[in-house]
């Protein structure tokens, strides 16, 4: 496995450090039993369906590779292309 760059060591120790910061504020308001990327994963998925682009979304949650986006980007795609065609098949019945 390639070894992390100092730099890229030292961003991880910063949003590391971050996260466990927030761990008090989240249990002041009753999220005792969260996981980290089931928030992650919560942001990406509400990013997606509000219209974000994959490349906002990527940006945003700082995945590597476009494939690690699409993981939400594709249901977001799929409810606004059903969406379309329900209000194409309403339109052409009234």
């Amino acid at each position: 496995m390639a070894k992390k760059s100092c730099a890229a060591a030292r961003a991880h120790t910063l949003r590391w450090g971050w996260l466990q910061r927030q761990v008090p504020h989240l249990k002041a308001i009753g999220l005792d039993d969260y996981h980290f990327h089931g928030l992650r994963h919560s942001t990406g998925a509400a990013l997606a369906h509000a219209g974000a682009s994959d490349a906002e979304i990527q940006a945003i949650l700082m995945h590597k590779t476009r494939q690690m986006t699409e993981r939400y980007t594709k249901g977001a795609q799929q409810r606004r292309l059903a969406y379309s065609g329900m209000a194409q098949l309403e339109k052409d019945r009234g």
